[in-house]
């Protein structure tokens, strides 16, 4: 038996379709929904622009997000604030982290 996990399955939709994407998910922040959604915005703010996929962050789901270029993936990548702090485009510093993943062709 072979265990598949959210990381293969990212690699290999990526290889397949020849385009960029990103595996997220968000944690921290447990005072309440409000704060949780601030805090999304500010450490992810490209997720903003989709209500679903904000919505499924919000609610802790793991979401894969395809892009069409390289370069759509890695700023977006470039703007989130994981559990290493503020990132290259982003300064957040605040309990909110989106853990992210990118994968390409």
């Amino acid at each position: 038996m072979n265990q598949i996990n959210n990381f293969d399955l990212l690699e290999w939709y990526c290889r397949g379709r020849r385009c960029w994407g990103l595996l997220i998910s968000s944690k921290g922040d447990n005072d309440g929904r409000r704060n949780k959604r601030k805090g999304l915005a500010l450490a992810a703010p490209w997720v903003v622009k989709d209500n679903f996929l904000f919505e499924d962050l919000l609610s802790g789901e793991t979401v894969f997000v395809h892009f069409d270029t390289e370069s759509m993936a890695r700023e977006a990548f470039d703007q989130t604030v994981g559990d290493d702090g503020p990132s290259r485009l982003n300064d957040y510093n605040g309990p909110v982290r989106v853990y992210a993943c990118l994968a390409g062709p």
